[in-house]
């Protein structure tokens, strides 16, 4: 499973055992406000809403049977809210951990998208997306999907790779 992490949602991207995608599953929570015009999200709601996010990671989690979780790197992109998607992040990982023992794997975007398009440059979101959706077939509502799936694509294809080392 691939998550990617904003300020006002978390998305999930599920691959079955067999690398056939499931599922992408957004979750629309605000931990704080986009912009400035609408009003403040107060500490409370703030709380509930990483609380309300981890849950869902953890139903999800259950009902796919994960095994491996991939959270997609948040550090580069937050500028100046590193620790309000710090905050998802850890309350994703605790819960995660208390309930079904599974600490995820924090994923470089770069590292990723360079693996899903199987090239070392740069990508625009668009050129990703249409990847997705047309190279790997995932049908998504958002970019925060395309994240997800190229986060859990990696994932896949990362345990994959570790498996047959083993076997060997």
């Amino acid at each position: 499973m691939g998550i990617a992490l904003s300020l006002d949602g978390v998305a999930f991207s599920i691959y079955t055992a067999y690398g056939n995608h499931q599922r992408c599953i957004t979750v629309e929570e605000k931990v704080v406000r986009s912009v400035k015009a609408e009003p403040a999200v107060t500490q409370i709601e703030s709380i509930q809403a990483l609380v309300e996010i981890a849950r869902e990671v953890v139903k999800t989690v259950k009902l796919f049977k994960v095994r491996y979780v991939g959270m997609r790197g948040y550090a580069h992109d937050a500028k100046w809210r590193i620790h309000q998607i710090g905050e998802i992040a850890g309350a994703i990982k605790a819960y995660l951990w208390i309930v079904h023992q599974i600490a995820p794997e924090i994923v470089s975007p770069t590292v990723a998208v360079r693996h899903v398009m199987g090239s070392r440059g740069q990508f625009t979101q668009p050129e990703v997306q249409e990847m997705v959706e047309t190279g790997l077939g995932v049908e998504v509502k958002n970019m925060l999907e395309v994240d997800a799936t190229v986060v859990a694509r990696y994932m896949f294809d990362k345990v994959v790779a570790e498996e047959k080392e083993i076997e060997v």
